[in-house]
């Protein structure tokens, strides 16, 4: 009867002529099998788990900037809704006042003082030939 290793054992045969014949020896890979295997779903499982670790840092990475672009937002409302009030106040200030006068002569000079040719302002001039 012949010998068959079960289909579990994984034998690896050697053999080696020697003077008057050969010699032959097995080596049970059966663990060096095992060992790889178990080393391959390792291998797997951590690719799988840096996967998702780098997944969530983008993900974290993304709520940040969500976050900061919030903040920045909301300092700018804060901005604009200060300003508002400011403008607020002025109408109401304004508001309040009587009614304006109608402009004289003089007081049409005052208020366009610093603008335009009267004030000194920008003049055309003429280059000699």
């Amino acid at each position: 009867m012949k010998y068959r290793p079960s289909v579990d054992v994984v034998t690896d045969y050697h053999r080696l002529p020697i003077d008057g014949g050969h010699v032959v020896w097995e080596t049970d890979m059966g663990p060096l099998v095992r060992v790889r295997t178990r080393l391959a779903d390792t291998k797997s499982t951590l690719g799988r788990r840096l996967a998702l670790l780098q997944r969530a840092a983008e993900a974290d990475g993304d709520h940040r900037k969500l976050a900061y672009g919030n903040r920045v937002m909301q300092r700018l409302q804060d901005t604009i809704d200060e300003r508002l009030a400011d403008v607020a106040d002025v109408g109401k200030r304004l508001a309040a006042e009587p009614a304006h006068r109608a402009l004289g002569p003089g007081d049409r000079a005052r208020r366009n003082k610093g603008m335009g040719r009267s004030a000194g302002g920008p003049r055309q001039c003429r280059w000699p030939r």
